[in-house]
């Protein structure tokens, strides 16, 4: 009991900014607290709704997105040189952030009309996405010790990236018809959905821009790398050339006493 309070506590501190920091010798128990977390959000995210798929209803998305974006999250950001950055360390991280989505959980929808239902739906989307977003780049700066450039270029791309992606394979059929006007029955996600479509929009136009500041970010992270390479070969054969000087000086002073 004792050890389960402690990781609500810690839990409590990520999410307020007061810095990300298990207990090592509890790993195995962080992680099942965050699976299960994880579990209950990706359940509560779609108990209600009225045309989820069964994997969906299941609570297996939210884990098969934890597990793609601890990948994404690696990939991307260990080119760009980070001080620490373990894999077990970014998928805890991530399954930290997972509580606040407990608020799609909310069934709003049989609590107010349909308008204020579709509005609050909207605000839980945007409060959750601000608030991880916040997180991440808190994450990046305390943690991986990234400069303001790449922690940038570190937030943005992944999310660029996923939010693209999603728009093209997982959309649901709802954007569309509202985008286009068609009549049918107005549902409590549609405003979520109008504002996952403008972010998708954004994402799609500002992508290549921010491909671009990343592959800089990788030149220079190569040059800083190959330059303290070069350096640290100089200052071993300095060394080396030192010692061997030092070792020639000492073997004339023995030969002129001898």
């Amino acid at each position: 009991m004792m050890m389960i309070k402690q990781i609500i506590a810690d839990n409590i501190r990520a999410l307020c900014f007061q810095g990300f920091k298990p207990d090592p010798a509890h790993r195995r128990s962080y992680f099942l607290y965050g699976f299960l977390i994880t579990w209950l959000v990706g359940v509560g995210r779609y108990w209600d709704h009225p045309s989820a798929h069964w994997w969906q209803y299941a609570g297996l998305g939210s884990l098969a997105y934890i597990f793609i974006l601890t990948a994404l999250l690696w990939i991307l950001i260990a080119p760009l040189r980070p001080k620490r950055w373990l894999i077990s360390d970014i998928c805890l991280f991530l399954m930290f952030t997972a509580a606040p989505a407990l608020l799609y959980a909310i069934p709003v929808e049989r609590m107010m009309p349909m308008m204020l239902a579709q509005s609050a739906n909207a605000l839980f989307l945007f409060v959750i996405a601000m608030w991880r977003v916040a997180l991440l780049i808190h994450f990046l700066y305390k943690y991986a010790q990234l400069n303001v450039f790449r922690i940038a270029i570190g937030t943005l791309l992944p999310i660029m990236s996923i939010i693209c992606v999603l728009s093209m394979l997982n959309l649901e059929q709802a954007v569309f018809e509202i985008m286009a006007g068609n009549d049918r029955a107005s549902t409590p996600y549609d405003a979520a959905y109008q504002l996952v479509w403008v972010l998708s929009l954004f994402s799609m136009l500002g992508l290549p821009i921010v491909l671009f500041f990343y592959i800089t970010a990788l030149i220079a992270s190569w040059i800083a790398y190959r330059e303290e390479k070069e350096a640290g070969e100089f200052r071993e054969a300095t060394n080396k050339r030192a010692e061997a000087e030092q070792s020639l000086v000492v073997e004339e002073a023995d030969s002129s006493l001898s």
